[in-house]
C-alpha cells in the first residue's frame, strides 16, 4: 500500500514539475505579446490625417450582361456509383426506431439503408422489372441478408411498386 502511495506522489510531483517547466517561456519567444506587426516599409504614414477621402468612381450606365452560360439542367448527371442487385424494404416494426445515422426511421420518408454508402448520399433506385424509379437518401446501414444491396423504406418501396413482391432486382446510382 505504501508503494502505491509513493508512486502516486512521485507521478504527481513529476506532473507538477513538467507543467511548471512548460509554462516558462523566455520573453524573446513570446510572439503573442505584440499582435500588430510593424507595417511594411515604403507605405505613406496616414496616422496624422483625420479621415481618408476616397473619390467615387462612376458606375456604368448600361447593365453588364451575363455571359452565355447554359442552364444547369442540360448537363447530364453522371452517376458517381452504379450497382445492380436485389432490393428489399422494411417498414412497420422499425417505424420510430433510431437508424444508424441517429435519426428516427419514418416509413413515410424516401430513405434507404446501404452497407457502405455515406449517410445523406442521394441515390436513384430503378426497379428493373417495371422501370419505375425513386430517389432516396441513405440514412441507415443494411441490408444484412446475403445478396441484397439496398433496403428501402416503405414509401420508397411503394413508389417502386414492390410492396407485394418484397424483393425485386434494382439498379442504384449515387447522384450526389
Amino acid at each position: 500500500m505504501d508503494l502505491a502511495k509513493t508512486a502516486a506522489k512521485t507521478v504527481l510531483f513529476v506532473a507538477i514539475l513538467a507543467g511548471a517547466a512548460c509554462s516558462f517561456t523566455p520573453p524573446a519567444q513570446r510572439v503573442w505579446e505584440n499582435p500588430m506587426p510593424a507595417p511594411p516599409a515604403g507605405l505613406p504614414d496616414l496616422s496624422g490625417t483625420d479621415s481618408l477621402i476616397v473619390e467615387p468612381r462612376p458606375m456604368p450606365v448600361e447593365p453588364v450582361g451575363f455571359q452565355q452560360v447554359p442552364p444547369l439542367d442540360i448537363f447530364p448527371v453522371e452517376p458517381v456509383f452504379v450497382q445492380r442487385g436485389i432490393a428489399s424494404w422494411y417498414g412497420g416494426r422499425h417505424h420510430g426506431r433510431k437508424t444508424a445515422s441517429g435519426e428516427r426511421y419514418d416509413k413515410g420518408d424516401l430513405t434507404a439503408a446501404h452497407r457502405t454508402l455515406p449517410f445523406n448520399s442521394i441515390v436513384r433506385v430503378r426497379n428493373l422489372t417495371n422501370q419505375r424509379e425513386v430517389i432516396v437518401r441513405i440514412n441507415n446501414r443494411g441490408p444484412f441478408v446475403r445478396g441484397r444491396i439496398i433496403d428501402l423504406s416503405e414509401a420508397a418501396a411503394r413508389e417502386l411498386g414492390m410492396i407485394r413482391a418484397g424483393i425485386v432486382p434494382v439498379e442504384i446510382e449515387v447522384i450526389q
